[in-house]
């Protein structure tokens, strides 16, 4: 007998990249929506880069975890999808102020989509992705329809303030999101 796979699941691939669409595109409205003058995201990563330019956002995978329980033919686990924020700025006692601006955005971006009736959806359509990696034009892979049972931020986790080697200063945060999904 030849083997087949009972299941379709992608796991968190499309995921990442459909919330990395999203921020790509709601970014301007939240950062406007914070205020404070803002700058866009200037480096987009699904992995990290030795030299990003800042402000850079992050957005990866950290683990599955699947429920054993799961009915035949489909899985049912909870991701762990981290977003890692990146500023810098001559000033110190600058650079700390305008990462929690950014946190409010992206965080922000991430509730709107667990809370506002409709927006999920766009979990389930192909958005536009800009990554150095992809070609010009790139549509995301739409997740199956109904697959995100329930998204919610985690948590919020910031670094130190560290200084730059060419000058100036940077500090980052983690926001944890966890979803919870069911693929056939």
């Amino acid at each position: 007998m030849s083997w087949s796979s009972t299941y379709q699941a992608q796991f968190s691939e499309q995921l990442v990249d459909q919330l990395l669409a999203i921020v790509q595109r709601d970014q301007r409205a939240a950062l406007d929506w914070v205020g404070g003058g803002l700058a866009d995201f200037q480096t987009y990563m699904t992995s990290p880069i030795l030299q990003p330019q800042y402000p850079c956002l992050l957005i990866a995978p950290v683990e599955d975890l699947f429920d054993p329980e799961s009915q035949a033919g489909s899985l049912h686990y909870s991701s762990t999808i981290e977003v890692e924020i990146g500023v810098a700025h001559q000033d110190v006692r600058i650079v700390g102020r305008t990462l929690q601006r950014y946190i409010r955005a992206v965080d922000a971006i991430v509730h709107t989509l667990a809370d506002k009736p409709g927006a999920m959806a766009d979990l389930y359509t192909g958005l536009a992705l800009t990554l150095p990696e992809l070609a010009a034009g790139t549509m995301t892979t739409p997740l199956q329809t109904g697959s995100v049972k329930e998204i919610w931020i985690g948590s919020h986790r910031l670094s130190e303030i560290a200084a730059l080697k060419q000058g100036g200063f940077w500090k980052a945060a983690k926001i944890e999101i966890r979803v919870d999904r069911e693929e056939l």
